[in-house]
């Protein structure tokens, strides 16, 4: 938008240009956690058993589901709105991102940690 290759409009969220790279993100981020997870794991002492991993894996992978949806969420939204009013992204959209992304994530680690653990 902020280059002018498009306009801000919820049609674009329907193109193959907003749908590949999301999907190739989304990927990475559950691929990222497969491999923290078994980090974690494998620095951790032998107490914990195979079912105590899946449990962690399965924390990790709903965290991200969640945080990136509503985080890209929150990034389309208030990219948007800054376009619409003709303000600067780089000093709106970006803060807003970092400090929300951050309360998002950790807010819905601990939460899906204590469900699940």
């Amino acid at each position: 938008m902020h280059l002018g290759n498009f306009k801000p409009n919820v049609k674009y969220l329907k193109t193959d240009e907003f749908y590949i790279p999301f999907a190739g993100i989304m990927s990475s981020g559950l691929i990222i956690s497969a491999i923290i997870s078994i980090l974690g794991f494998l620095m951790i002492s032998s107490d914990f058993t195979a079912v105590f991993y899946f449990k962690f894996l399965l924390v990790l992978i709903i965290t991200n589901i969640i945080a990136f949806s509503l985080v890209g969420i929150l990034a389309m939204t208030s990219a948007f709105l800054t376009y619409r009013f003709r303000l600067d992204p780089d000093n709106l959209v970006i803060p807003i991102l970092s400090s929300t992304a951050d309360l998002i994530t950790t807010t819905s680690l601990v939460l899906i940690f204590l469900l699940i653990i």
